[in-house]
């Protein structure tokens, strides 16, 4: 005789107060819970991919000097450039490396930035490599 034989065949009893739960509401309570709240976003943001920044060589400032001036000096026509830039992570040491192509609407040298035609801004101490695609001799 197992343990159980007298009462497995029983009916499960039901209360009579109380009406029964449903399976969504039993299966809530046994659903797993986070004991460590934001522990996944640590472990994401730890996890998280950055790039080091590349410091320039002298002859890659050189090059860069270069264009730049190139650029400034042909302002009025609105150069079309390729920029490879870096954009500095806001919560860990490192960033990403970003590539931009337009024509540059103007330059802003007092705050040392780029502007492009849409609108978007690129700090000039960021940047790293500048192709003028359209033709302007260096």
């Amino acid at each position: 005789m197992d343990n159980y034989d007298d009462i497995i065949n029983l009916e499960h009893p039901t209360s009579k107060k109380h009406k029964r739960m449903s399976l969504h509401s039993r299966a809530a309570q046994f659903a797993p819970f986070s004991a460590l709240t934001g522990l996944e976003d640590k472990v994401y943001e730890t996890a998280r991919y950055t790039e080091t920044r590349h410091e320039l060589t002298d002859d890659e400032k050189n090059i860069l000097d270069i264009n730049m001036q190139n650029i400034m000096e042909n302002i009025d026509f609105h150069p079309f450039v390729t920029i490879i830039y870096f954009v500095p992570d806001n919560k860990k040491k490192g960033g990403s490396y970003q590539k931009i192509s337009g024509k540059i609407r103007r330059i802003q040298e007092t705050e040392d930035i780029i502007i492009f035609e849409n609108n978007i801004k690129i700090n000039i101490s960021e940047i790293m490599i500048i192709n003028i695609e359209n033709g302007i001799k260096p």
